[in-house]
C-alpha cells in the first residue's frame, strides 16, 4: 500500500491508556480538585481502572470511590448523553435519535433498495456484530508508519473526555518524534479555533491540534473550524 497520509480524529488507540489520561484531563479542567487528584496519583500509581480492593491498596480505593462518589457523571459516557426512545440506544445529541427514525422509515429503507427481512432495524454503533475485539492498542501500528514518508493529522476536541486530548497528546510524545514547530494557537477568521503542534523526523511528519469547544466527535461540534483545519492541511498549509 502507497500511504501517503492519514487523518484521525478523537482516535482511540489504546483502551486503558484512554480510561486512565480521563483523570488527568479531569484535572486539568478542573473538574477534580489537587488534593484528591494528587492523592490518588500517589496511592493508586497512576492506575485508576479495575482496582482490586487488597491491605496493599486501602488508600487507593478510598480515594477512586470518593472520585466515585463526588464525580460519577463525569466517568460514565453514557451518564452525560439522553436516552432514545426506540431501540433504547444512547444518543450523544437529538439528532441521533432524528437519524436513527429517518434510517428505519418503510419509505427512505425501500429508496435505499433495503431488502425486507435482512435486517430488523438499523441502530447506529451496532455493537451486536458478531466481530472479536483482539488487538488491544494500535500504538505500535504507529510507531512503525514513524519509519515512512508519511503525513499525519491528529486532532481531538478540547471536551472530549471520552477520548482527551490529553492521552492523545500523552501516545504522540510517546513515538519519540521531534516537535518541529511549538505549541501555539490556530485561527479560523481571526478567532482561535484550537491549539496545534508539530512532530518531525524527516520522514514522519504529524500536525497535532485541539479543537476549541469542540467534544466527541470535533467535527459534529466545530464542522467549519475542523473543515478549515483539513483543508490546510490538505494543501500543506500550516494550520
Amino acid at each position: 500500500m502507497n500511504l501517503q497520509g492519514y487523518t484521525l480524529g478523537n482516535p482511540l488507540t489504546s483502551d486503558k491508556d484512554m480510561s486512565q489520561s480521563k483523570y488527568d484531563y479531569a484535572h486539568r479542567v478542573s473538574l477534580l480538585p489537587d488534593e484528591l487528584y494528587e492523592s490518588a496519583k500517589l496511592n493508586c500509581n497512576g492506575s485508576y481502572e479495575n482496582v482490586d480492593v487488597d491491605i496493599t491498596n486501602v488508600k487507593c480505593a478510598r480515594n477512586l470511590r470518593a472520585i466515585k462518589n463526588n464525580f460519577d457523571p463525569l466517568f460514565t459516557p453514557h451518564v452525560l448523553r439522553p436516552k432514545c426512545v426506540s431501540h433504547q440506544t444512547w444518543c450523544q445529541e437529538s439528532m441521533y435519535y432524528l437519524l436513527e427514525n429517518w434510517a428505519n422509515d418503510i419509505q427512505v429503507r425501500a429508496a435505499l433498495h433495503i431488502q425486507e427481512g435482512t435486517i430488523s432495524s438499523w441502530i447506529r454503533c451496532n455493537k451486536t456484530l458478531a466481530y472479536e475485539y483482539n488487538v488491544e492498542s494500535t500504538f505500535g501500528y504507529h510507531q512503525k508508519l514513524t519509519q515512512d514518508y508519511i503525513r499525519a493529522l491528529i486532532y481531538g476536541g478540547d471536551q472530549d473526555m471520552i477520548i482527551s486530548f490529553v492521552g492523545t497528546l500523552e501516545w504522540i510524545n510517546m513515538l519519540n518524534v521531534s516537535i518541529s514547530d511549538d505549541w501555539r494557537p490556530w485561527f479560523v477568521h481571526g478567532q482561535v479555533a484550537g491549539y496545534t503542534t508539530k512532530f518531525s523526523n524527516d520522514k514522519y511528519h504529524v500536525t497535532y491540534a485541539t479543537v476549541k469547544g469542540a467534544g466527541h466527535t470535533a467535527p459534529e461540534y466545530k464542522p467549519f473550524e475542523c473543515f478549515n483545519m483539513f483543508l490546510k492541511w490538505l494543501a500543506m498549509l500550516p494550520l
